[in-house]
C-alpha cells in the first residue's frame, strides 16, 4: 500500500514538472479500456464536487463576478454539473482521438482516455490540496487556483501530445483548439435545440 502511494506521489510530482513525459509513462501501464471509462466517470464526479467545494470555500467578490460565479452550475447544482462534465469528458476523448488522428496523430483511443484520466487524477490531487490551502489562507488559495488553471491548460496540451506522439506542442495546441471550438459549437446547438423543445 505504501509503495503504491509512493508511486502515485512521485508520478504526480513528475507530471507537475514534465506532463508529456509522465503521460508517456502512464500510457505504458496499459490499463483495460473498461476500467478507464469507469475511472473517467468517477473522476468527473469527484472533480465536479471538489470544484463546487472550492467555490463555496474561497471568498467570492461582492461584484458582478461573484454573482456570476454563484449562478454557475458547479456552484448551484454540483450533481447536474458532474453529469454534464462526464458527458463533456466522453465527447472530448473521442474528439481528441478523431481530430488528432486526422492530423497524423498515432494515439489509440486507449491512449487518449488514459492521459485524460491521469489528468483528472492529478487535477483532483491539486484541487484537494488547494481546498485545504483555501480553508487556511483564503487569499493564497485564490492565487493558487488561478495558477493551477494555467498549469492545467499546459498539462492538457502536453498529455495529448504524449498520446498522439506529435512531438510538437504547436501542432497539439492546434488540435486542442479545434476540439474546443467543436465542443463549443455542438454545445450551443444542443442548448438551442433543448431550448426550442422545452
Amino acid at each position: 500500500m505504501s509503495g503504491n502511494m509512493s508511486l502515485l506521489f512521485n508520478m504526480t510530482l513528475h507530471t507537475l514538472r514534465n506532463p508529456r513525459e509522465a503521460g508517456a509513462r502512464v500510457i505504458t501501464l496499459e490499463f483495460p479500456l473498461q476500467v478507464l471509462w469507469i475511472a473517467l466517470g468517477l473522476g468527473s464526479l469527484l472533480m465536479s464536487l471538489t470544484a463546487s467545494s472550492l467555490s463555496h470555500v474561497a471568498p467570492l467578490p461582492s461584484d458582478e463576478t461573484g454573482d456570476l460565479i454563484r449562478m454557475m452550475p458547479y456552484y448551484r447544482t454540483p450533481l447536474v454539473f458532474a453529469i454534464l462534465s462526464w458527458v463533456q469528458a466522453v465527447f472530448t476523448v473521442f474528439a481528441l482521438f478523431w481530430v488528432g488522428r486526422s492530423f497524423g496523430g498515432q494515439g489509440r483511443l486507449t491512449d487518449i482516455i488514459t492521459v485524460m484520466v491521469w489528468l483528472q487524477v492529478v487535477s483532483l490531487i491539486l484541487a484537494v490540496s488547494l481546498l485545504v490551502v483555501a480553508l487556511v489562507i483564503p487569499v493564497l488559495g485564490v492565487f493558487l487556483i488561478l495558477l493551477a488553471f494555467f498549469w492545467g491548460l499546459w498539462a492538457t496540451v502536453a498529455l495529448v501530445d504524449a498520446a498522439h506522439r506529435f512531438g510538437s506542442y504547436v501542432k497539439t495546441l492546434f488540435v486542442c483548439i479545434v476540439v474546443v471550438v467543436a465542443i463549443t459549437v455542438i454545445g450551443s446547438i444542443v442548448s438551442g435545440f433543448i431550448g426550442l423543445i422545452t
